[in-house]
């Protein structure tokens, strides 16, 4: 069957085009008055908040029904399974904040999570990394172990220099993140260093 339309997926012009068929999303989302961010095809909605309004998380709800329904109309399919909600708050405030509340998108109940990944960063709840941290440890770790099974086969420098570009760009990514985080956070990522 042949496509009247469409360009091949791995075309130049395809990012582009797509980033133009999708910039409408941002004018939806505007006339809630809810701020949001897009990238490719993400789109992340985000507003603060106070303790009264976690109650009535309405106007959200109102703002992704009409992103869902912008993507009906234009033949894109919103997944609900990759759709997450997060509370970011204070440790003080945490202690008070009921995780059970749910926000609606595309018909279905989505709960907030303690952490959510974004491009490759794990946020927790407090936006303390401690997540994060270990993650980018277990990553190293095993990495580190899967260069264990090869190691006889290298030269010392070739092992050295495999080990050095592996961990180090798993730990050098968005580092300045950690600005202010714990000092166990840190001791971590040195040991792994």
């Amino acid at each position: 069957m042949r496509l009247a339309s469409g360009v091949p997926r791995v075309s130049i012009l395809g990012p582009l085009l797509f980033a133009m068929y999708v910039s409408p999303i941002g004018q939806v989302v505007d006339t809630f008055g809810i701020q949001h961010h897009q990238y490719a095809d993400d789109l992340m909605l985000y507003c603060a908040l106070t303790a009264s309004q976690l109650d009535d998380l309405s106007p959200l709800g109102r703002c992704s029904d009409a992103v869902s329904l912008w993507h009906h109309q234009n033949t894109l399919l919103l997944k609900r399974g990759k759709t997450e909600a997060v509370l970011f708050v204070t440790r003080q405030w945490l202690v008070g904040v009921d995780f059970s509340h749910t926000i609606k998108v595309a018909g279905a109940d989505i709960q907030f999570s303690e952490a959510v990944k974004l491009l490759g960063v794990t946020l927790d709840t407090s936006l303390s990394f401690d997540q994060h941290v270990t993650n980018v440890v277990c990553a190293c770790d095993f990495h580190l172990r899967s260069l264990r099974h090869l190691r006889q086969s290298l030269t010392f420098e070739s092992a050295k220099s495999m080990a050095t570009a592996i961990i180090g760009a798993r730990i050098d990514y968005c580092i300045s993140l950690l600005y202010g985080t714990k000092e166990r956070n840190l001791n971590r990522l040195q040991k792994v260093q």
